[in-house]
């Protein structure tokens, strides 16, 4: 009965919003289709279910076969955009403590470094070389080398130290 189609429509299509016209004619609007496949589904009291597109081709609503096909899959939450990773600095890490007791890194990419220090542990920077890279990364007279490449220094020889501080800086371009 047209009734008991009418139901399984609406019952079966997904977001249909039932609105009653004139003459006991049951319209059913799809509300969620895009615009090359938004349809209707009218019913009159004359007819079955009738599907009406965009194209040309009108025919009857097969709703046996809409009956059987899965409901459409939820559209996927959006993700949370991963902001993208910084990239580590290229060139050797050297932590420094300032004067005032805060840490720096500063990532030297060549060589020579421009920075001068007393043959004794620890590693204190006594002079920086006006234009160099030392500078225009930012070290200071006065900043404590504790840390080259990674590996704490504070409380080794001077030796060990000037040794490490060699090797890192071995293949960095010269300048």
């Amino acid at each position: 009965s047209r009734r008991s189609r009418g139901k399984l429509a609406s019952r079966l299509l997904p977001k249909l919003v039932q609105l009653q016209a004139p003459r006991s004619t049951t319209m059913l609007a799809c509300c969620c289709g895009d615009s090359k496949r938004d349809a209707e589904v009218v019913t009159t009291e004359d007819s079955a279910p009738v599907l009406f597109g965009e194209s040309e081709d009108k025919g009857k609503v097969d709703l046996e076969a809409i009956s059987q096909q899965a409901p459409p899959a939820p559209a996927p939450a959006p993700s949370a955009a991963s902001p993208e990773p910084t990239p580590a600095p290229e060139g050797f890490p050297i932590v420094f403590r300032t004067t005032g007791g805060e840490e720096k890194v500063f990532y030297f990419a060549k060589k020579p470094l421009g920075f001068k220090f007393k043959e004794t542990a620890p590693i204190i920077v006594s002079k920086v070389t006006p234009g160099s890279h030392a500078e225009e990364l930012g070290v200071e007279n006065g900043m404590e080398v504790i840390s080259l490449g990674g590996e704490s220094v504070e409380g080794k020889p001077y030796s060990v130290v000037v040794d490490q501080l060699v090797a890192g800086i071995s293949n960095l371009t010269p300048s």
